[in-house]
């Protein structure tokens, strides 16, 4: 007989799996609806947040948000993150609902249906990832064309991690962020490898922990400015991601994943 635990996540993986299946599909298409009429980038954005709420509600996920204060009402930024699972996108938007938050997402994902259109139709940009692929080109090209209130969130390490460690990270979000003169918003996920492990199929309870750090800026003409920004921002959001796995312990729980 399975135990009361090994129930209560399988139960939990079975309803979110259904319940996030159908506000996907029926979120995907407001919010593609929503794009295709040319409506206001925030209005766009809500679909986005509510999937994120409702997937965060299903599998008993507890958020903490730490450092909202540092964002500035009504400023856009470059957002990067680390990524260790599935969830840091859906804690990122519950977290950062404010935000008018558009993605940087593989090739893969343009393949699931109904969603993956939506994503490109609503500003987001599609990635191959592969030498030659022009993905900076693509990049480029949104940036001038996205509102002025939108935030692009950069997952910087490019993929998730399957052991859950911080890696390093990878040159688009920097060259996006000197391209338009933004600042970049250094955020941390912790404790989603805890909960959706890239390597499992299981939506386990837990605690997911966003950090928000202060801004960062770059003078685009500085010497080596990508190189330095690359490096300010990895060190940053290494330490958010200290702080955040300490709450989690802190609570009496695991995150999850490398120190």
């Amino acid at each position: 007989m399975l135990e009361t635990g090994v129930w209560d996540t399988a139960w939990r993986t079975v309803r979110c799996t259904l319940g996030i299946s159908c506000v996907l599909a029926y979120d995907s298409a407001r919010a593609l609806a929503r794009g295709l009429a040319k409506r206001p980038a925030d209005e766009v954005s809500v679909p986005y947040v509510h999937i994120a709420a409702t997937a965060l509600k299903l599998s008993n996920t507890r958020l903490e948000v730490q450092g909202l204060s540092n964002l500035d009402p009504g400023q856009a930024y470059v957002i990067v993150s680390n990524h260790e699972s599935n969830w840091d996108a859906l804690a990122i938007l519950a977290a950062l609902a404010n935000l008018s938050i558009r993605f940087v997402v593989k090739r893969q994902i343009r393949r699931i249906p109904l969603l993956g259109l939506t994503l490109e139709k609503t500003g987001c940009v599609i990635v191959d990832r592969k030498p030659g692929a022009r993905d900076l080109d693509r990049l480029r090209h949104a940036m001038e064309e996205r509102s002025n209130e939108v935030s692009m969130l950069f997952f910087a390490e490019g993929t998730r991690a399957r052991d859950g460690a911080f890696r390093e990270f990878k040159k688009g979000a920097f060259i996006a962020a000197l391209q338009r003169d933004l600042p970049i918003l250094p955020v941390a996920v912790a404790g989603a490898y805890g909960v959706c492990a890239p390597s499992s199929l299981w939506i386990r309870r837990g605690t997911i922990v966003v950090n928000i750090g202060k801004p960062l800026k770059m003078d685009p003409q500085a010497p080596d400015a990508r190189g330095r920004f690359l490096k300010e921002t990895h060190a940053t959001v290494a330490e958010l991601r200290r702080e955040g796995r300490a709450l989690i312990r802190s609570l009496g729980e695991e995150p999850g994943g490398k120190d």
